[in-house]
């Protein structure tokens, strides 16, 4: 179950960087807020993604469930 959630993070990642299809709109970071449930497995995967790839590490933030 672990690795299957890993992976799904891991290509919620990679989309996040993909190319933006309007000109004009580049950025060069990747923010994601989510649930405090998958807060400790998306920061490894970001953690990995920054250290294995030549982009920036992501900004993971909690929010929580509300």
């Amino acid at each position: 179950m672990r690795r299957v959630l890993i992976g799904l993070i891991s290509v919620s990642l990679m989309a996040a960087i993909s190319p933006p299809v309007y000109a004009g709109s580049g950025r060069n970071y990747i923010s994601v807020v989510g649930s405090s449930t998958v807060y400790p497995f998306a920061t490894v995967v970001a953690e990995q993604f920054g250290k294995t790839t030549p982009y920036r590490t992501p900004k993971i933030e909690s929010t929580g469930s509300g």
